[in-house]
Formats: C-alpha cells, structure tokens, sequence
C-alpha cells in the first residue's frame, strides 16, 4: 500500500517524510494535460478546464506588481507610437529617414481604414499577455487584395485540432463565453495561408514567437510567476481581516472592587439594591474620567499616579494598574513574504524595478544613471523580437499591395538622455538629439 495519502487534487501527504507533495504542471504548463487536442471538443483546450487565460487575467489584476509591469511593458512596446520610415544608407551604417504618411495616399489610407493606432494596441497587449496576437485578414470580393485587416483578442480564441493526417490548422473558434460555449456563440474563422491570402472570405493569422515545447498555446516565461502570485495576493488578504477582525486595545486598566466597596459601603444604604446601583454609577462615571485623562492629543505622555496598600505582613494589597498593550500586528514575515513576492514577480517579468517605481525593502533604489541605462537596455534589446512579431502584418500587407520595398513600418524608439545632453531628458527616433544631429 503507498505511504502516500490524496488529500486535494494533485495534493499528496507522505507520513514518512511528513512532507506534502503538489504536482502543479498543469499550472505551469497550462495545456500539457491536452497537448495533442485531446478531449471531445472541436478545439484544444487552453488549459486543464479551459479557462486558463481568464483566470490568468483575474490573478493578475489582483496584485499591484504585476499590473504596473504589465503596463509598462505595453507601454514600452508602443514606445511613441508607429512611424514610417526608410534606412539609408550612410557610409558602414544606416540611418533612419522618418517619412510622413501623406506622402503615400495609398498606405495613409489603409492605416485609417484599419485604425492603426488602436489595431497595433491591441496587438500589442494580446502579445505582451499572451507572446501572440491574432490578425484577421479581409480581401475584397474580386479576391484580389486585401481591402481591410482587424484584430482578434487572443483571450477570445481556442485554436481548431490539428489534422491528424496533415498536421495543419483548420482555423480558429472565436466566442466571448469560453470555457464552454454552445453551437451558436461560437463561430470557427479558417487559418490564414500567406501564401494564398485570397482564398477565404476572412482569415486568421496567428503572430507569434516560436514556443519551446507547446504545440497548441505557447506560454511565455513571465507566466512562471503564478504560484507567487498567490502569495502575494493572500498577503493583503491576511493583513485587511487581521485589521478588522483584532481588537485595537491600547490600555488595561485593572481597579480593585475593594475600592467601591469601601467608598460605599453597605451601611449607607437602606437597601442591597440602593447600593449596587451607587457603586454602578460611580463605576462608569470613574472609567470615563480615566478615558478622558488618557485619551486625545493634548493628553500625549500624560502622568498617572496611583497608590497601592500592603498588610501587616508586608504583602502587596490589590491595588490600580495601568498596563501598556504593545499592540504590534503580528505581520512581520507576512511583509517579508510580500518583498520577496513581488521581487520574484519581477525577476519573472523581466522588468527592473526601478522603471515602474516598485520599491523592495533592503535594495538600493537605484541613481538617475541606473535608470536611465535600465530603461534604454530594455527599449534596445527586449523589445526587439516583439516588436518584430507585432509588425508581421504590415510586411505582409506590403508584400500583397507591392507598396515599395524601401519603406518599413517602426515604432518611434524613446530614449533617456541626460540633462546636459537634451533639457527635456528624452528623445525619440527620427527625431534631432543634441549628440548625433550635426547638421545646421
């Protein structure tokens, strides 16, 4: 019989080892259970029940680290947003000539017709959350060209089965009700072939950066902050319920019955009931000349004397006390948990954190320097493959209208300068910077 004992889904205790063992690669790996499109479905699943994307999203918006990373990423990404332009060149190098689109009626055209602002936002948070985005390309009715293209949220889409016998994508399902959409919300849209962009009605194409073993989703490498995620999450948690559930008690204040007793004693009284009610009243009218004494600004470091009473013997007779209650919030490795949380989220995307103000207790915050280099390392060489992949479109879209070969689709890079070299302390591609434009 195994020494192991089930005690959750994929949750195992061993008594020998007093350990408990928890197999998450389903987490980590989101469609390792359905690689291969197993299942009943018509489409693969993106994860154990096929809402991975969405719970994703909903971890994530819970947890500040996470969200500001994303943002910047994105952000990053757009850079100062897109910019036609040739490179021409200039001795060994090539230099960047920024070209105005109303120069060119017919791709000035297309950009309005597709929005081109918002398409390439859109592209760009479907890849920065997903290492893919998905773009629907129309032709007109002679199926000649391609008249208009439209972005897909990747949220939105599960991807056909494969042909078992080719090995090809049929296309892809787009509904807004995964995990289990009925007949009618969902609507199966072919694959795009590059190679005959005029065959479908609409098609779409899947831009993505090539995955190291998925087959169906690929997963990128920030999504290997989850569990952390669920610790950072639950600190929070933990300190809110601890603040409304502990009681904020500052003073214990002990008074001896003895005290009342003696101030009215039961001779003074014609009645049991006469006295109770005395001592009562003169309980509460003491407690809340304490309160007063002890409580409010102008009472801060106040002195509290007291007196206390010994027997014949020498001993110590009940007498008032006033105890201070440290009333530190247990919290300490809960916050330490947290720190260390929200670096490893960090780690995992890729971003410092001096670029979106995260502060992690016992680091240097970092000088201007640092982050100027910071921010100008990751624009120059984290940005270069997803820019990449986010601009497949317009190459194909050049290829297919034979738009001229020289001119390219970019983003207009932001740079940090220094103040001595630029007053305003940035830049941006295509623009004059006081250090490389020496023309008059």
């Amino acid at each position: 019989m195994s020494e192991l004992k089930k005690i959750g889904e994929g949750i195992h205790y061993s008594a020998a080892s007093q350990s408990v063992l928890e197999v998450t690669r389903t987490k980590v790996e989101p469609d390792a259970i359905n690689n291969y499109g197993g299942g009943s479905n018509e489409w693969a699943n993106w994860g154990a029940d096929n809402d991975y994307p969405q719970q994703l999203v909903d971890l994530v918006t819970k947890d500040p680290t996470s969200m500001g990373n994303m943002e910047f990423k994105i952000k990053a990404h757009y850079g100062g947003g897109p910019m036609l332009y040739k490179a021409v060149p200039d001795g060994k190098n090539m230099v960047i000539e920024p070209l105005l689109r109303e120069q060119y009626t017919e791709i000035d055209d297309f950009f309005w017709e597709i929005d081109v602002e918002n398409l390439m936002q859109g592209t760009i948070t479907d890849f920065e959350w997903w290492g893919r985005c998905h773009v629907e390309y129309i032709p007109n009715k002679g199926r000649n060209d391609i008249v208009s293209i439209a972005r897909q949220k990747t949220l939105d889409i599960r991807k056909a089965k494969l042909n078992p016998k080719t090995g090809q994508l049929p296309g892809y399902y787009l509904s807004g009700n995964w995990p289990q959409p009925k007949s009618h919300e969902r609507v199966l849209i072919p694959a795009f072939d590059r190679r005959n962009p005029f065959q479908y009605q609409k098609a779409i194409y899947e831009h993505t950066v090539p995955s190291v073993d998925k087959l169906y989703y690929t997963t990128p490498s920030w999504h290997s902050k989850t569990s952390w995620l669920e610790v950072a999450i639950r600190i929070p948690k933990w300190i809110l319920s601890n603040m409304e559930n502990a009681v904020n008690i500052k003073y214990h204040i002990e008074i001896p019955d003895k005290y009342f007793k003696d101030l009215y004693p039961r001779t003074r009284y014609k009645t049991d009931e006469e006295m109770y009610a005395a001592r009562e009243a003169a309980e509460e009218e003491l407690k809340g000349k304490i309160i007063d004494a002890l409580s409010g600004v102008e009472n801060v470091s106040k002195t509290f004397f007291t007196k206390f009473a010994t027997d014949e013997n020498g001993n110590v007779l009940p007498g008032w006390k006033i105890n201070v209650i440290d009333n530190k919030l247990n919290d300490e490795a809960w916050l330490k948990a947290d720190q260390i949380a929200a670096s490893r989220v960090t780690t995992a995307d890729g971003v410092p954190p001096s670029l979106t103000g995260l502060v992690i207790a016992n680091t240097a915050s970092g000088s201007a320097s640092d982050v100027r280099e910071q921010f100008n390392y990751y624009m120059q060489l984290k940005s270069v493959i997803p820019r990449q992949t986010t601009l497949e479109w317009f190459y194909f879209i050049k290829r297919f209208k034979k738009w001229p070969k020289d001119i390219h689709l970019g983003h207009k890079q932001i740079i940090l300068q220094t103040l001595d070299q630029n007053k305003s302390g940035t830049t941006s591609s295509g623009d004059p910077t006081p250090t490389t434009d020496k023309k008059p």
